[in-house]
């Protein structure tokens, strides 16, 4: 309760009240419920004084203690454009680094020159990249291997020797009758995975979706966005998973003319020999009283793990919706911490 009135009811041990105003003075107070319907107890209440918000606004994650601040090294970066998008990456357990690219011809092609759906690459060197240092595997311009999937892959991981991505792959007759020139641009309405089990060019997708869109006919809770990449294959992961952020399956998040629905970002690991089993994931439900997290199977009962709460702001033919989920992370070794990336408005 805050102030005497309910704001919550949930089942894990913790919430996070993000209704709050700046330079504000709260009460709370915590009531168990017991199963058997008596009467709820009183079992923990607080005294809250909110900050006063910036001149810039505040940032959506508390001060690092460890990170004092971070920025990008733009002369030393390296833009690919030639039609392709998206580029998410991942380090294969041979040191080379496989990206992800759609719509386009990849390394050396262009819209017209190798225009691929569904792409993958790899990069045996930094930036500035040489022609013997780039090769397009699976479809692109001189590409080793001619792409058979039409759609999607927004997020890419190598898991030993097997390779992984995120988004939506059209089915043979749904890319038959599409109406669209081939390849097919965009995904349809759902997030699957593809696979490619020993390669980065044999590729196929799962029957199954996490989440979709039918025609507004929402199914599914958790709807992945990106993943945790650990060392080469995923070395280091703990406990032998692999872990995946992604939020609510809102109408919102598939338009994309509508604001960002949820600020939440959720987590789901799976063991890394199962991925492809829909029946092995699970989804963070909070933590327990020693402060452990814990996991379930029912997508019903996932707990964001980071919410965003910065406001809009006039801009955009309008106004910015400023809120965004975390969409890819990686964890750094020599800090001991993960860093986490999100696309804004």
């Amino acid at each position: 309760m805050r102030d005497g009135a309910p704001i919550a009811t949930t089942t894990g041990t913790s919430f996070a009240d993000t209704t709050v105003a700046e330079s504000t003075h709260y009460s709370y107070s915590v009531a168990a419920v017991p199963r058997s319907g008596a009467p709820a107890s009183l079992i923990a209440s607080t005294e809250v004084n909110t900050a006063a918000a910036s001149p810039t606004g505040d940032a959506p994650y508390c001060r690092s203690r460890n990170i004092e601040s971070m920025s990008w090294d733009w002369a030393g970066g390296h833009t690919e454009p030639n039609g392709s998008d998206l580029w998410p990456v991942t380090w294969g357990t041979d040191g080379g680094v496989y990206t992800f690219f759609g719509d386009g011809g990849g390394f050396g092609g262009s819209n017209e020159r190798g225009r691929t759906s569904f792409g993958v690459a790899v990069m045996t060197s930094p930036p500035p990249l040489r022609p013997d240092s780039v090769s397009n595997l699976y479809g692109g311009y001189n590409s080793m291997h001619p792409s058979t999937l039409q759609g999607k892959g927004g997020a890419i991981i190598a898991v030993g020797s097997d390779f992984y991505t995120l988004g939506g792959v059209f089915t043979a007759s749904e890319a038959k009758n599409s109406g669209k020139s081939f390849p097919v641009s965009g995904s349809p309405q759902r997030r699957q995975i593809g696979y490619s089990k020993g390669d980065a060019h044999s590729w196929q997708a799962t029957s199954w979706y996490f989440c979709s869109d039918e025609d507004g006919r929402l199914k599914g809770n958790f709807c992945p966005m990106g993943f945790i990449n650990f060392g080469p294959g995923n070395s280091g992961a703990p406990g032998g998973f692999v872990y995946l952020l992604g939020t609510d399956n809102t109408l919102a998040y598939w338009s994309a003319e509508a604001p960002q629905a949820s600020a939440a970002t959720y987590l789901a690991r799976v063991p890394a020999k199962h991925v492809l089993e829909r029946e092995a994931y699970q989804y963070f439900a909070g933590l327990d009283t020693q402060g452990g997290p814990l996991w379930s199977d029912d997508q019903r009962q996932m707990r964001a793990i980071f919410v965003d709460r910065n406001g809009s702001r006039p801009g955009c033919h309008g106004t910015c919706n400023m809120t965004s989920v975390l969409q890819e992370a990686v964890y750094i070794r020599a800090l001991g911490r993960y860093i986490g990336t999100a696309q804004g408005p």
